[in-house]
């Protein structure tokens, strides 16, 4: 497809994308947006007609109150093939000047004349960062703490709550291993909690009930906690994450 004597990439194929799409032409100029990158933007799509343009017409990326576009690019174009953005960035439309997080990413791609072209995907998280809020203010008033166990890694991801309320130090990425957390079970409560285990890892049904627990504190004494569990399958039915979450019942 041919705009304004630049190649494009395929309307219908950009549209159906989720995230937003930003094509940027050898020169940093905005050649093409995707239907998802109009709406986040609050541009038409009349637009098009004005291509190319220049970045600042269309949006701005801050992070730390810095436009930081300029800086991305210039690395993109001493040979960085992928950009990630840095957390805490945001994305500015140049038509209300409104801002709003985002994730995203730069990549660059040669087109059918050997032309380079820089793609730049972006999401607005500011629903994900909305629905983390409300769930992380509710879970603050509260003993439950939410964990996740990755089969293939045999590692528990915990609440950092978890390990403050317990008073043990946090493992790399608030992980603990199988047998880390096992240690840390009262010994008459193993087996009870290993069934539970050996249920859900079959895949073959839900363990759906309580499991009453006790668990070891940093201070050396234990605390009763009340566990619960389901798994998450793959296409072919079998567990790869377990996920639930252990209530304090400590009178």
């Amino acid at each position: 497809m041919e705009a304004n004597g630049q190649t494009l990439y395929n309307d219908d194929l950009l549209n159906i994308l989720p995230d937003g799409v930003i094509i940027l032409d050898i020169n940093r100029e905005v050649i093409q947006l995707n239907q998802q990158a109009f709406t986040e933007l609050h541009v038409h799509s009349s637009i098009n007609a004005m291509m190319p343009l220049p970045t600042n017409k269309i949006f701005k990326l801050l992070n730390k109150k810095e436009d930081i576009l300029s800086t991305i690019l210039e690395e993109i174009r001493q040979g960085k093939k992928v950009y990630s953005l840095p957390e805490h960035t945001f994305m500015q439309e140049q038509v209300d000047y409104t801002q709003f997080p985002i994730r995203g990413e730069f990549a660059t791609m040669e087109n059918e004349e050997g032309e380079k072209n820089i793609l730049f995907f972006f999401r607005n998280i500011t629903v994900e960062l909305t629905q983390e809020y409300i769930l992380n203010t509710a879970l603050q008033r509260t003993k439950i703490y939410p964990w996740y166990y990755d089969i293939s890694r045999s590692e528990f991801t915990l609440d950092d709550r978890y390990f403050e309320h317990l008073g043990i130090p946090a493992g790399e990425n608030n992980t603990l291993t199988m047998e880390e957390y096992v240690n840390m079970i009262h010994p008459d409560d193993r087996q009870t909690m290993a069934d539970a285990f050996v249920v859900q890892l079959s895949g073959n049904t839900t363990f759906d009930k309580t499991v009453p627990f006790r668990l070891r504190r940093g201070d050396g004494t234990w605390e009763w906690f009340e566990g619960q569990s389901t798994y998450i399958a793959n296409i072919s039915g079998h567990p790869y994450r377990l996920v639930g979450i252990c209530l304090s019942i400590q009178e």
